[in-house]
């Protein structure tokens, strides 16, 4: 099972230090220097084993799968699902996956470490005021029913109630953390250990 989620607000100043260490180091470098200094505070926020529920939900993953980001379909194309039954029943089902800012809730812009074993991805300061808008415009509620949509889609282990109840415990404080992020110019980064 994937293991617990922590975003943190950076600095410039911040950002730069975490940069300026060799990747080996980052993990422990972020524990020992900004989890200690930051857990409690507006600058952290803990989805503990929802993160992969929620990323699941906003990017259309596999919530069991391996963290990555689906390939946002063309708009020009039409899913089979829409062949069949409209466009409109497609977006209802929620089988085609979000196309935007939302997707970087979890992962990030970019990743400053893709190891077997840990996962540290970058939100840039510019970019984080429009993730706090993306996500300010997905309520508990719709999170929730997107999350049992990609359970059942993806046959993923456990109750998809379950997982959605679980998750929407969690995902308040991830929105709120985002614009207090913005509001601060801050950079995200999104850390788990696997």
């Amino acid at each position: 099972m994937a293991g617990r989620g922590l975003h943190l607000a950076l600095t410039d100043e911040e950002l730069e230090r975490l940069r300026a260490i060799s990747s080996d180091e980052q993990p422990d470098f972020i524990g020992e220097e900004f989890e200690q200094a930051k857990f409690g505070t507006v600058d952290a926020c803990e989805t503990d084993k929802s993160w992969a529920y929620i990323h699941s939900a906003l990017t259309g993953a596999d919530p069991d799968g391996p963290l990555r980001m689906p390939e946002p379909k063309s708009s020009k194309k039409t899913s089979f699902f829409a062949s069949l039954f409209g466009a409109k029943a497609s977006t209802i089902a929620n089988l085609e996956p979000p196309q935007g800012d939302e997707r970087k809730a979890i992962m990030g812009g970019e990743a400053l470490l893709d190891a077997d074993d840990y996962y540290i991805g970058l939100t840039r300061s510019g970019d984080v005021a429009a993730v706090a808008s993306a996500l300010e415009r997905v309520s508990n509620g719709e999170l929730g029913q997107k999350i049992q949509n990609m359970h059942r889609r993806f046959d993923a282990s456990g109750s998809a109630e379950e997982s959605a109840d679980y998750a929407m415990g969690w995902y308040p404080d991830l929105v709120t953390f985002f614009r207090a992020a913005a509001n601060a110019n801050k950079h995200v980064i999104f850390t788990v250990d696997f």
